[in-house]
């Protein structure tokens, strides 16, 4: 089974992810396989195939380190097209002055590595994939991409979520396995 952890992101986030999108998409109609509103969120921790006996492990991990994560804002909404060079990813980049989930970001690699799964060792970053690029987009409109803006730009984080991913030549579908509500202020 595939698996990530993701924070889930409010409706009205969604819906403004979708508006900026649907305007990229009219400036960028071919080459980006653009996210389907049902399938935004910030991945803490992206898993890959799990054993099923390790899914209980995990589920009962995220629980007790959640129960002391509060919720948090994420502002300073900004578009970046990574990497730099020869680009794959659109994304929506934020800041935080929670300093919590990078920890529990941590502590999840470091229990996921000790039951012997093999992580990528990209640096957490804060971040709504947006699109994924398919093929060769003009650099000057990439340049172009980068100036467009979220409508709002400060949205709180109030829960957490193990997904298992199926993947369908369409794209994936994600499928709630736990759900982890963090605690208000």
């Amino acid at each position: 089974m595939r698996i990530f952890i993701a924070f889930d992101i409010s409706d009205k986030a969604k819906d403004d992810i979708v508006n900026l999108i649907d305007h990229l998409n009219s400036w960028f109609p071919k080459g980006i396989k653009w996210v389907p509103k049902e399938n935004l969120h910030i991945t803490c921790q992206f898993v890959g195939n799990i054993k099923e006996k390790d899914i209980w492990l995990l589920d009962k991990f995220i629980e007790e380190k959640t129960l002391y994560l509060i919720e948090f804002l994420i502002t300073d909404a900004k578009i970046e097209i990574v990497p730099a060079v020869n680009p794959k990813t659109i994304w929506l980049r934020f800041n935080t002055e929670n300093k919590q989930i990078f920890s529990l970001h941590r502590k999840i690699r470091k229990f996921l590595q000790e039951y012997g799964y093999d992580l990528d060792n990209k640096k957490f970053k804060i971040h709504i994939t947006l699109g994924r690029i398919k093929s060769q987009i003009n650099p000057k409109k990439i340049n172009e991409i980068e100036k467009f803006a979220l409508k709002h730009n400060k949205y709180k984080i109030k829960t957490m979520t193990l997904y298992k991913s199926t993947l369908y030549p369409d794209g994936p579908v994600y499928e709630s396995l736990a759900k982890y509500k963090l605690n208000s202020i």
